[in-house]
């Protein structure tokens, strides 16, 4: 899938392997996170089915998120508009869209940095993005 062959280079090259997978419970998602833990050598029970990931509101998965702050490093597979709306809400409005008009596209990865300002955004990786390297 799009999320091995883009995301998991680029997160093992960065050392910033998912320590807790937040998945929606939609089939797609469950069925990408699984592949990316086999991938990545990660156990299954790093995923955490989260009804609210596909049902609920930008301020939900806010809410979410800030449960894990600290060291945890966090992956969300979920979906768009709601993903978009979260990341523009966390960093601000500054932030490119790709040659569809999405902010996150189908295997986008947002890298973002929790700190004691908040949260900033660290790179949105495409797969379109990527050298040759990574593909």
């Amino acid at each position: 899938t799009g999320v091995q062959t883009c995301a998991l280079p680029i997160l093992r090259w960065q050392s910033l392997l998912p320590e807790v997978i937040l998945c929606s419970p939609a089939l797609r998602a469950r069925e990408t996170a699984e592949r990316f833990t086999k991938a990545a050598g990660l156990t299954t029970t790093a995923i955490s089915i989260t009804e609210s990931i596909y049902s609920g509101s930008a301020a939900d998965l806010i809410q979410l998120i800030v449960t894990y702050k600290g060291n945890t490093r966090l992956m969300i597979v979920g979906h768009n508009p709601t993903l978009d709306n979260v990341l523009l809400k966390l960093v601000g409005d500054d932030v490119e869209e790709d040659d569809t008009g999405k902010i996150l596209g189908t295997a986008n990865l947002a890298i973002l940095i929790h700190s004691v300002d908040g949260f900033y955004l660290s790179n949105i990786v495409r797969p379109k993005s990527l050298p040759d390297k990574f593909h």
